[in-house]
């Protein structure tokens, strides 16, 4: 390809994620490293001797290269993740541990309890503590001790650890996945009595002292007099803390297309990275001045993205701005492609399970069509009013931002926001000052009028901010929902999206025909699924926390049932997934209280006691209890005939219990939605 040819170490790093994601889907056990390298070492040596020896095989040695690159890839993911999850066989079967937990995050204040994530250093097995290393979702009893508990702090726990469950509905976001990805396995709930404080500051020195700034900078916001929404609102812009946003708030910006400035990325890094230089620039006429500029700068950067917690697209930036200053720093010219690979290929020695984050993937596909396509239209697009200009350069970015990851946005999230390019060029245009207004906010705060005077500023323009995105979601059509793509049409989308823009720039007419015929085959793999969903006939009974929840599926259309409208909030949750995966249309709630048809099947609700036993024997195919009521399942067959026997989530562990063992003893059909939801695919 004309633009990644110029860039060898793009081939090194397709090799090497390829090892990555081979090891995550296909490689079950580790290769041993007294296996491997000396295996990789033996490779390379035997292609640089074949090499010396006919320079017409060079091919083969760039072959071999690769080849090595996969299996590291292997063994460094696989090494990874036996490293980080080292915990004794029995962690989970005793009904309560004594482990020693270490606070490695700052603690997140949620409503009813305090949510750390930690890392068990020590656990006590067999009546010996033994050294232990994996992290751990942990969720404290909210009192005033639990309160103030900081980074760093170590504590000790005595309560049951339980590991981590998968998604109980089909199509349901897989919570467990998305931990396990960043090394959590197990959680645990602890009250009060059953943890102690062992000690303040341990851990990381420099991730403490950034976790203690950030919260005297989140204090200094909270004193500034700003509205709860605006506070929200720049303490994610600013600090990257966004746990305590407004629902709805957090909805309408994803809504409007407009998440991420509520993400620190690599336009908040690129803001900090020109103040920064502006600060110092006077040291450029000092002997030895610019390198202790770049140093400083770059000991900025960093200690910013400690303070904002190391999210993958702050530290994609803060790497990124690393090798292009060490490049500087030695006066060598720069090419930013390498950069940006350098920086991922950095970054994903550190962990290589990195690839798999959302924010990581969003980074750089946003940040490379930036970095090739709008240094292109500069060469097109001339304008002498600054202004103009610089909403003229937010609107190029936008649009390609959008265009390399609208792609992946629609395969997550199912949806695309229509009015995208307004949202940017009012959100972003206005984002850096409300980011440096921000950052004035924190340095005055000892120079009250001034702080004061600034502090109403950024009130007044995340106000505005604000109003734009509630007016960009009321305005009509202002995204479109529903959209499901298979991961074989996203990667067709990105072929076409590649093969053309390569075939306008370099007018190469074979990338013309390639995007052609990615996009009959897309629509070849579209049709397909629009013919399978037309004939589908499908009844799903969900797992739900108190609630009876029944969809059944008649090609693009639904036939919902739910016991409570207080539990259709939580209904919508669990189905919305699989209805939109479905490609469903039509949603039609079913009114009946108890008895109902499910096409050619019926569905009997039984939620009490009162079972009419003298009246003839009701015939029906699905039977569901639920109400958490002593059901005796004897009298129950004596007025039923059902075929199978459906047991909602809402019931007590011991009258559950109870339940099962008569439908044991009974021979009873029958499926327990505590565990799984059930799917009927019907013939």
């Amino acid at each position: 390809m004309p633009v990644w040819s110029k860039h060898p170490l793009f081939r090194l790093l397709c090799a090497f994620v390829t090892g990555i994601l081979a090891a995550y889907y296909a490689v079950d056990s580790i290769l041993p490293f007294y296996i491997a390298l000396p295996a990789i070492v033996i490779i390379i040596i035997t292609g640089y001797y074949i090499v010396s020896k006919h320079k017409q095989h060079t091919y083969r040695f760039s072959a071999i290269l690769l080849i090595c690159f996969v299996l590291l890839g292997i063994i460094h993911t696989q090494t990874f993740r036996y490293l980080r999850q080292q915990v004794p066989d029995d962690i989970h079967n005793s009904s309560s541990q004594n482990f020693i937990l270490l606070v490695n995050e700052i603690p997140i204040e949620k409503e009813k309890s305090i949510k750390i994530i930690g890392k068990i250093t020590q656990m006590e097995n067999q009546n010996k503590w033994m050294n232990a290393n994996t992290k751990i979702l942990l969720y404290l009893q909210k009192d005033s001790m639990a309160s103030n508990l900081q980074y760093g702090d170590k504590l000790l726990i005595s309560t049951k650890i339980n590991e981590i469950s998968g998604p109980k509905n089909p199509d349901e976001f897989n919570y467990k996945r998305y931990l396990n990805l960043k090394n959590i396995y197990y959680q645990a709930y602890c009250k009060g009595p059953q943890w102690h404080l062992l000690a303040h500051q341990q851990g990381n020195a420099i991730l403490r002292v950034s976790a203690q700034l950030r919260n005297v900078f989140l204090r200094i916001l909270q004193q500034s007099g700003l509205e709860v929404d605006e506070y929200s609102v720049i303490a994610a812009m600013l600090l990257g803390f966004d746990d305590n946003m407004d629902t709805e708030l957090s909805r309408q910006y994803a809504s409007a297309g407009a998440s991420h400035i509520l993400c620190v990325s690599g336009m908040h890094v690129g803001i900090i990275y020109l103040i920064i230089n502006f600060l110092l620039s006077f040291l450029d006429k000092r002997k030895y001045g610019k390198q202790l500029k770049s140093m400083l700068t770059l000991a900025g950067i960093w200690l910013y993205a400690c303070i904002t917690g190391l999210s993958p697209s702050v530290m994609r930036a803060a790497t990124m701005f690393t090798f292009v200053s060490i490049g500087q720093l030695f006066q060598q010219q720069n090419n930013t492609y390498n950069s940006l690979l350098a920086s991922m290929f950095f970054l994903l020695m550190i962990n290589p399970l990195l690839i798999f984050d959302i924010g990581f993937q969003f980074s750089y596909l946003a940040v490379f069509g930036i970095l090739w396509i709008v240094n292109l239209m500069k060469d097109y697009i001339h304008i002498d009013n600054p202004v103009a200009e610089y909403f003229v350069g937010i609107i190029c970015v936008s649009v390609v931002a959008q265009l390399f990851t609208a792609p992946l946005s629609m395969y997550y999230f199912h949806r695309f926001p229509n009015y995208f390019l307004l949202t940017n060029t009012v959100v972003v245009g206005i984002a850096p000052f409300i980011i440096g207004c921000g950052i004035i906010v924190l340095c005055t705060y000892w120079i009250p009028p001034l702080f004061t005077l600034f502090s109403h500023l950024l009130s007044w323009m995340i106000k505005m901010v604000n109003a734009c995105i509630a007016g960009i979601n009321s305005l009509p059509g202002s995204s479109t929902t529903g959209i499901a793509f298979s991961i074989t049409q996203t990667i067709l989308l990105y072929l076409i999206i590649l093969c053309t823009l390569i075939f306008l720039v370099y007018k190469y007419k074979r990338y013309m025909w390639t995007a052609f015929g990615a996009l009959i085959l897309f629509f070849c793999l579209e049709l397909k699924c629009q013919i399978k969903l037309l004939r589908r006939e499908e009844i799903v009974f969900y797992h739900t926390p108190s609630s009876v929840v029944i969809d059944y599926f008649y090609g693009k259309n639904c036939y919902n049932y739910c016991t409570d409208e207080q539990s259709l909030a939580y209904s919508d949750f669990a189905c919305n997934n699989h209805r939109c995966l479905n490609r469903i249309k039509n949603i039609y709630p079913i009114q009946d209280r108890h008895y109902f048809q499910l096409g050619n099947y019926s569905c009997l609700v039984l939620d009490t006691l009162l079972i009419p036993l003298d009246t003839p024997c009701l015939k029906v195919d699905f039977l569901v209890l639920g109400n958490n009521q002593n059901y005796h399942m004897d009298a129950i067959q004596k007025s039923i005939d059902f075929d199978m026997l459906i047991i909602d989530n809402d019931f007590s562990p011991y009258r559950r219990e109870k339940l099962l063992q008569q439908c044991d003893r009974l021979h009873i059909a029958y499926h327990d939605l505590s565990r799984q939801a059930l799917v009927v695919k019907l013939p």
